[in-house]
């Protein structure tokens, strides 16, 4: 039988005052957020130990810091993963300055994934962090991270509705999709526009469409994305 392994990380050293440790009962619940959420990275066991045979003392500290662009304020409760050779071998959380960190992480290629956005008080449509992942060495040298957590503008639907050539004035347009059941009307070029809507994928109808058909049509919509969705006549 596979035995799991804690980590390749050894146990921490907090230096930073707002960084406090991470107990048992924390960081398991923070291993099984980070599985759910990356699904793809399997847990390291000790057999497959990528570091095992590292010489005593080729470590060094990962730090880092995910912050909002707008204002600058630390992101907390994310959770960041740390991933070897594909593998999940150590997990760490926000503090309230946005700050996380690993103590003592063997020499080797890393990637840090940050994970958990919808557990933080950031709006999921309206926001993206760059990058969303980093790959980094480390190599004896403290290594320092900076994620940003960039707001976008709320995911739209627009477009135009003509009939003939010609825009239709005043005519209803319907938007169904995730929490979305929003209705809108045409200004004086045919045009509509429905913002701030849900990301996923929309059915756009035409309650009652000019001169016939086509009624519907299908977005799918990414963050901060806009979608043109025409109905031409």
């Amino acid at each position: 039988m596979t035995r799991a392994c804690r980590s390749t990380v050894r146990p921490r050293r907090r230096k930073s005052p707002g960084d406090l440790p991470i107990g048992r009962t924390r960081r398991a619940s923070l291993l099984r957020t980070a599985l759910l959420l990356l699904g793809t990275f399997p847990f390291l066991a000790c057999d497959d130990d990528p570091a095992a045979n590292e010489e005593p003392g080729a470590a060094a500290d990962v730090t880092g810091t995910v912050a909002q662009v707008k204002t600058g304020a630390g992101v907390p409760n994310l959770v960041v993963a740390l991933v070897r050779d594909g593998v999940l071998v150590d997990v760490a959380a926000t503090d309230a300055a946005g700050r996380f960190a690993f103590d003592d992480v063997p020499n080797g290629t890393y990637r840090a994934v940050i994970t958990g956005l919808e557990l933080s008080a950031l709006s999921l449509p309206h926001t993206a962090l760059e990058p969303p992942l980093q790959e980094f060495t480390v190599a004896g040298e403290p290594v320092e991270l900076a994620f940003a957590a960039v707001g976008l503008i709320p995911p739209r639907i627009l477009g135009f509705v003509t009939c003939a050539g010609q825009p239709v004035v005043g005519t209803s347009v319907r938007v169904l999709g995730g929490r979305d059941d929003v209705t809108v009307v045409t200004n004086d070029q045919g045009k509509y526009a429905a913002i701030d809507l849900d990301t996923g994928h929309h059915v756009v109808l035409l309650p009652d469409p000019p001169c016939g058909g086509p009624e519907m049509r299908m977005a799918n919509l990414l963050p901060g994305q806009s979608v043109e969705v025409d109905f031409a006549h």
